[in-house]
């Protein structure tokens, strides 16, 4: 997971403040939300205290209504009571905070009031209402006379206009102030909102810039870039670089199998590494060499490098392979490799192929118990014709003669030229010497009929020593020593013949 956010972290970063600040939306919708709700709460609680007020008047006029027509007036004393404690627990509830009853008839935590007008108006408030309260519990309290009742109302007549007064201006700040909070939050929700509007377009922004770099590299690129789903095999993505090597459009190829891509012998490779990843959910190898097959057939040599990309819940796994040509690279590693196994001259193996090859073919004589025979080949005369007609003539001569020996050898035979006018076969399972002679004699016959250099008629022979495996020696070394010295001898008693070791 930290790989994927390390590698994305461009994207993802704008994408999780987005998210960030969508959770911080969520929160101010629901800050604004609550906020309107106490306020609202509140802006009702203290208008309920204008009509506490003219019901505590109203209270009064009824107890004192009864009082004089001798009637009970118990029922009005509770309701005041209970008028003056509701309008008396909210004033100090506004004043210094604290529980009160709201409107609705619950209990309710009012903070103590901020703001020098608000708190100005609770404290008038406060001076206006103490010294009414303390008469109005002196009634609820004690008996009470038509008189002093009397007395009350007029007193509190004029108090209560300036109650009511006060009351309605309470309201209108606890509204001001419940309205500049909500705008301020509100502000802050518009900042927010466009604070996620830059995060995503920040985020998309980096998307197309990202998906436009890639698209360029994917188009400019020589090489193949594929994706191959490692579960039915078929090709999920391919590069428009396709087209120029293989010649088929990358629409050709989407959704087919991949191994239409490739050759019949790296098709087979493939479906192993595709049934590698599927059981290992991993590769077994990153690198390896292909073939791809172009739409005309023709064979293109390429590697493919491989990874194994597989989706966050597991479910979907795909081989990404960048496929590059290295026909040039193979066809100079080819050159490369003919420089230093094949003489230049002849196209034959050279002394080191020979080595290598006769080598590997003692061993499998050895496991096989098989003989093999070495066959040191010396030209007769070709010195003076490479001196009298010159080294293009030398070179032309000793080709034909690379061509003559070839097609007098078996398919299982080689012939190589160890230098010189020096050539050696080695002639695989000789089974006995009459068959390796009769070889041997055709090689002389042919290469003793004239050939044609330039506008001359050439003619050379040849000596040829023997030497056989194992009954002349273990090793290469030994048996090219012996069949020389066996060639020396067809030299010395007048050349164009055969001689065994």
């Amino acid at each position: 997971m930290l790989k994927v956010i390390k590698k994305y972290k461009l994207i993802i970063l704008p994408l999780g403040v987005v998210l960030i600040l969508d959770l911080s939306l969520l929160v101010m919708n629901f800050l604004i939300s609550a906020q309107l709700e106490v306020a609202s709460e509140h802006i009702n609680t203290a208008g309920r205290q204008r009509m506490l007020s003219q019901k505590i008047m109203k209270d009064l006029v009824l107890i004192d209504f009864k009082l004089r027509r001798q009637e009970p007036y118990l029922e009005h004393k509770l309701e005041l009571q209970e008028s003056v404690h509701l309008f008396d627990q909210t004033l100090k509830a506004f004043l210094k905070g604290g529980e009160a009853t709201s409107a609705s008839g619950l209990t309710i935590y009012i903070d103590k009031q901020s703001g020098k007008t608000v708190k100005s108006i609770l404290e008038r408030t406060s001076s206006l209402w103490d010294p009414i309260c303390y008469n109005l519990n002196r009634i609820i309290n004690n008996d009470v006379y038509p008189d002093e009742i009397d007395d009350l109302i007029i007193s509190s007549s004029e108090a209560n206009l300036r109650l009511l007064a006060l009351v309605n201006d309470l309201t209108n700040q606890l509204e001001i102030k419940a309205k500049q909070k909500t705008y301020l939050l509100r502000a802050v929700q518009t900042i927010v909102v466009i604070m996620i509007l830059v995060a995503f377009t920040l985020s998309t922004l980096r998307l197309i810039r990202r998906e436009r770099y890639y698209s360029k590299l994917t188009e400019n690129s020589a090489d193949i870039l594929l994706g191959i789903d490692v579960f039915d095999g078929n090709v999920r993505f391919i590069s428009a670089s396709v087209e120029v090597l293989l010649q088929n459009n990358a629409q050709f190829y989407l959704g087919k199998p991949a191994v239409h891509l490739f050759s019949f012998r790296t098709e087979n490779s493939l479906l192993a590494h595709l049934s590698y990843a599927r059981k290992n959910r991993r590769l077994e190898q990153e690198r390896c060499d292909v073939e791809l097959i172009a739409k005309d057939g023709t064979i293109i040599q390429a590697e493919m490098i491989m990874t194994l990309s597989e989706s966050l819940n597991g479910k979907s796994l795909e081989l990404m392979a960048d496929i590059r040509d290295i026909s040039e690279r193979k066809r100079s590693e080819l050159a490369l490799y003919d420089l230093a196994h094949k003489d230049i001259l002849t196209g034959l193996p050279n002394r080191a192929s020979f080595q290598i090859m006769a080598g590997n073919i003692i061993a499998l004589a050895k496991q096989s118990k098989s003989n093999i025979a070495l066959l040191f080949i010396d030209l007769d005369g070709f010195k003076l014709i490479n001196d009298a007609y010159g080294h293009q003539a030398g070179d032309e001569l000793l080709n034909q003669v690379a061509r003559k020996i070839e097609g007098n050898l078996r398919t299982t035979d080689s012939v190589s030229r160890i230098g010189g006018d020096e050539f050696v076969i080695l002639l695989d399972k000789a089974t006995n010497r009459r068959d390796i002679s009769v070889i041997a004699n055709k090689i002389i016959e042919s290469l003793s009929k004239e050939m044609p250099i330039g506008t001359n008629l050439c003619k050379i022979s040849a000596s040829i020593g023997i030497a056989i495996y194992p009954e002349h020696g273990n090793n290469i070394i030994e048996l090219t020593r012996k069949a020389d010295a066996a060639m020396y001898k067809v030299k010395a008693s007048g050349k164009n013949g055969i001689a065994y070791a």
